[in-house]
Parts: structure tokens; sequence; C-alpha cells
């Protein structure tokens, strides 16, 4: 990042040699994707603070949130941490109440939520616990109405819906709970179509999308389902380009995305998909990097996050990577914001230096 700001640096100042007020104007201009790089691609981003498997990854006030998941070591973990995206940095925040792994996310009321999951033995679990921002703590809230690992978990019309995943007995399940953040209290809901676990949960358009995951025989599935929260019912949409589970799914400018994990073989993949719900058709874009499985996915703003997961060897890992239109344009760390900040320097020496060797303006 210093060697590429060095490089501009010199530009900037030949600019200046030319004239200071053409420089200056180029500062103004909006910022582009870097050279060479797409409109809609992805980049690399600062990794998390550590390795993280299976987290649950939701935005919130223009942040990223990583909660919980399992660490390098495959231990069940309390920790959480915060993306700041200007500032392309993490931050650890309070830990969950407990560790989990496994754990459903999602935002309701100004609050976040961490739901159900696998605690520190493995058992699956109810709990619900819920984070508020402004104040850093974590409280109970009312807990699910049976335990639910992998569930999946979104939000619209300003409740929380938590769908599938694996009961007690890790068996896929088909239930639909609704969370109402008002009366701290949950209700059954229209059941998925099929039962699934690990699949990914995302609402775009007041609709909510269950995408992928594993069926009853433990088999990946290409099935994607719609819920209406307003009818309460599920339709079925068009299926994934191919079965899919232990991914994740994200929201993005009206879209869906879906990024990898693992294909019907088991093997850890590096395919993306985008949904667009007004066409009801899958279109594959920019691949992932590198091959992942298991990551946290959120979408935040015009972007989409993909953190953590396990690598094709099974490693746990802490890279996190960014897709959007956004995407060429890299975050400023603080060796950039370092090397800008020598630039405005340099400059300003510069152009004082050239107003006293041509003297005062005439008048």
């Amino acid at each position: 990042m210093i060697r590429s700001g060095l490089i501009h640096i010199r530009q900037f100042l030949r600019l200046l040699v030319a004239g200071p007020g053409i420089a200056f104007s180029l500062l103004l201009l909006p910022a582009s994707p870097a050279l060479g790089a797409a409109p809609d691609d992805w980049v690399e981003v600062c990794p998390v603070t550590e390795a993280r498997v299976r987290p649950g990854v939701v935005a919130f006030g223009g942040k990223l949130y990583v909660i919980g998941g399992r660490d390098a070591s495959g231990n069940a973990s309390d920790k959480v941490y915060c993306y700041d995206p200007v500032t392309n940095a993490w931050t650890e925040v309070a830990a969950l109440p407990a560790a989990r792994s496994d754990v459903g996310v999602g935002t309701a009321g100004g609050r976040i939520y961490a739901v159900g999951g696998k605690d520190a033995m493995g058992n699956t679990v109810d709990t619900v616990y819920c984070y508020d921002p402004n104040t850093n703590t974590w409280t109970a809230a009312a807990p699910l109405p049976t335990p639910r690992s992998g569930v999946g978990v979104a939000a619209a019309g300003g409740k929380l819906y938590a769908v599938d995943g694996k009961d007690a007995a890790g068996n896929a399940s088909d239930k639909t709970y609704c969370y109402d953040p008002v009366t701290n209290a949950w209700v059954e809901k229209a059941p998925l179509p099929a039962p699934r676990s690990d699949i990914g949960l995302v609402e775009v358009g007041g609709n909510i999308y269950a995408v992928g995951g594993k069926d009853a025989g433990g088999n990946a599935s290409d099935k994607v389902f719609c819920y209406n929260p307003i009818t309460d019912t599920w339709s079925e949409a068009a299926a994934l380009p191919a079965p899919r589970s232990g991914g994740g799914v994200g929201s993005a400018g009206g879209k869906l995305y879906w990024m990898d994990g693992f294909d019907a073989a088991g093997n850890a993949s590096d395919k993306t998909y985008c949904y667009d719900p007004l066409t009801n058709a899958w279109t594959e874009v920019a691949s992932l990097p590198v091959q992942r499985s298991e990551m946290g996915v959120g979408g935040l703003g015009t972007d989409v996050y993909a953190v953590g997961g396990s690598d094709s060897g099974g490693a746990a890992s802490a890279r996190a990577f960014r897709y959007g239109s956004s995407a060429g344009i890299p975050a400023l760390s603080a060796g950039g914001v370092l090397v800008f900040v020598l630039a405005l320097l340099i400059a300003g020496s510069i152009a004082m230096r050239k107003r006293k060797a041509t003297g005062p303006a005439a008048t």
C-alpha cells in the first residue's frame, strides 16, 4: 500500500510542477476503481483478528460484525469483531455471553441477535443473545422454541426469522420461527417446503430467500425457496446453477449473492453466483480469489464480504474479501493515510516555493 502510494505521490508532484491547480482539482474528482480492476470484482481487505470457521456475519450501522464461530483449534468462540470499511480495520467488541459456533445472526429493532448454534461442548442450543452496539453490551432474549444449530437468520418488516438448521438430534429441520423484538417472543410460521440445514438465508426486496444447504439425507442442494412474510407462504425460486452447502449469502444492490462452499462432491469451491429477483435468474460472476467453505458472508452497502472459513485443505482462515462496485477502490490503511498526508505536505511546500519564485501577482 505504501509503495503504491509513493508512486501516486510522484505522479501528483509532476502535476504540481505543471500547475498546482490541475493537481489539486484531481483530488476533488470522485474515486474510481484502481487501474486494471474490474468495477465488479473481489479484493482482499484486512484479515479478521483471528481465524474463524462458521462465524455469524451481519452488517449494522455501516459496519460488519463477525460473531462466534470456531477458532483455528476447532473450539467454539465467544469473540466478536467489528470491521469498519472506512479504516479497513477490525476492532474487538464485547464478547458473547457464551461461546457459540454455527450460530445464526441478524438485526432487528436496532439490535444484533445471535440465535441458537452449538456451545463449547458441541451441544445444539436454543439460546438467543441480543447485542446493543450503542452500549456494547449483550443481554439474553427469549430462546428459540426448539434448539437449532446452523440455523438461517434474516430480518424483514422489523422482525427476525429463523429458518431450518439442525435439531438437537442432528436432523435437518423445516421449521420457520418469527421473533418480534417488541414483544420479545417467537411464533411458528409456515414451514420450509423441505427440511434443510446449513442454508444461506437473506432478505431481498421484502422477501426472504433460503438458498442451497443440505437436504434430509445430507446431500448438497441447489433448491432456492422464497418466503413472503406478509402472506406467510413459501414458493420455489430459480435453482442455484449447481448444488451447494456450507457457503453463504449476502445482499447488495437489490440482488442476492452466493459465495461458494462445498459442491456436490464435498469439495471447497470458489464460485460466486448472483440472483436477480426481478428476472428470477442466476448468473455466475467473478470467482472468489481462493477456494473457501464455511465462511461468514454479509452485505454492506453496495458490497458483499466473505470472512474466514476453511481453505481447500480444511485449515481455518482469517482472510477477508470484498466484492462489489467499490471493490477496485482499496481502503486506506494507516500506512495509506500517512502517505496521503505526506503528499499534501510536500504539495503545499512546492506550491509555496513556486509562489515565492514568481513573486506577487501584478495588480
